[in-house]
């Protein structure tokens, strides 16, 4: 990380727009590890709290307290583990997903607005931005193909495993 900061404070670091990005991009990437570091260890100690205190006295009140604590803790560990994983190249990067309708009329059209909606939904839960770079709507329902950029912090790791086909079968609403 000094390496980094020593690098930034080069009087011609800002030369090379590519390398100063990744640079920043890196120490970015530093400091959020040690932050997750640091909290990984107050979770750590304040679940140690938790045991020596229920073990010296087992009060109702503080083991309801602490019970209610871990879905949250739960929640921040599972993030932590999943980004230790996502260690390639690109991972770290924005993702940009199409979705095709393909050959299956009005249905796959409707089928390719309900992952948009799923992806969408997803992208806002986990914190991600999702912009809709181009868009061709469907002639009764639904979308012919769309292209949106989801943005932020691990996106392209998170979505890299969603290639290929999915399917929908049903009994379809557009037939009367």
């Amino acid at each position: 990380m000094a390496s980094l900061q020593q690098e930034m404070n080069r009087p011609d670091f800002w030369n090379d727009q590519n390398q100063a990005k990744k640079v920043t991009r890196q120490l970015s990437r530093a400091n959020d590890d040690i932050a997750h570091i640091r909290s990984l260890e107050n979770l750590k100690g304040d679940l140690e709290t938790y045991l020596t205190l229920l073990d010296e006295d087992p009060n109702p009140q503080l083991l309801a307290e602490a019970v209610s604590e871990l879905p949250e803790q739960r929640s921040f560990i599972e993030k932590a583990e999943i980004e230790c994983y996502l260690n390639e190249k690109y991972d770290e990067e924005n993702a940009l997903l199409t979705i095709h309708a393909g050959a299956g009329g009005t249905e796959a059209q409707d089928w390719a607005e309900m992952l948009l909606r799923m992806y969408t939904r997803w992208a806002e839960q986990n914190n991600y931005s999702v912009t809709i770079i181009d868009s061709l709507p469907g002639e009764e329902a639904g979308l012919k193909s769309v292209s949106v950029e989801i943005a932020g912090s691990f996106a392209y790791g998170m979505l890299k495993a969603e290639i290929g086909i999915h399917r929908l079968v049903r009994i379809s609403p557009f037939n009367a």
